[in-house]
């Protein structure tokens, strides 16, 4: 596997061969790039399945819900004695 960079060091794309796969009578590795290969294998689609997408009203709920255990937290160790 070979990645490709950006001058800022960013991935931007990546390249596969398997052993063996030679062109120019074996001089040369054959490589690939996930988009050569399909559709969904280029980097921006892969980065897509492994990146979570957030509506802003998960993060609403989500945000609601803390306050809410963080009150709830703040009510119980307050009543605790050691």
């Amino acid at each position: 596997m070979r990645e490709r960079h950006g001058d800022d060091g960013t991935l931007l794309g990546y390249a596969v061969v398997l052993p063996g796969d030679r062109a120019d009578r074996g001089s040369q590795p054959v490589w690939f790039s996930g988009s050569t290969l399909a559709y969904d294998l280029s980097r921006p689609r892969v980065r897509e399945r492994f990146t979570p997408h957030v509506a802003p009203a998960d993060w609403a709920l989500a945000e609601r819900r803390i306050r809410e255990a963080s009150a709830l937290l703040g009510r119980r160790t307050s009543s605790w004695c050691w």
